[in-house]
């Protein structure tokens, strides 16, 4: 996992408690689309975006970065991105390590 991703989940790791499968849910009923729709949009099956809402799949970081951007600004994308990655198995004390090493970093520039 690169940093610039881990930062970003370290900057979201307090700011949801909803599920990101309800999050993708919530952000994709406020544009008032359907899941046939935002499939479209993302180059999936509608399948798929059911599957990820009723949380049976966890979608790739990649794809979460593709979702954040075309359900923005209903969806916060740092939230998200941390929902998936403890759901990737990513722990909290792995984004604490990761925190003191950045405050670590910041000394030398």
């Amino acid at each position: 996992m690169t940093i610039p991703v881990l930062h970003e989940v370290y900057v979201a790791m307090k700011t949801s408690n909803i599920a990101y499968n309800e999050q993708i849910r919530r952000a994709r009923e406020k544009k008032a689309w359907t899941q046939r729709r935002l499939a479209e949009e993302l180059g999936v099956t509608p399948s798929y975006i059911s599957n990820v809402e009723k949380g049976k799949q966890v979608p790739t970081i990649a794809r979460t970065k593709e979702l954040a951007k075309i359900l923005k600004p209903h969806i916060n994308q740092k939230a998200l991105l941390k929902k998936i990655l403890e759901k990737q198995g990513v722990k909290e004390e792995d984004l604490s390590l990761y925190r003191k090493f950045l405050t670590k970093l910041k000394k030398y520039f």
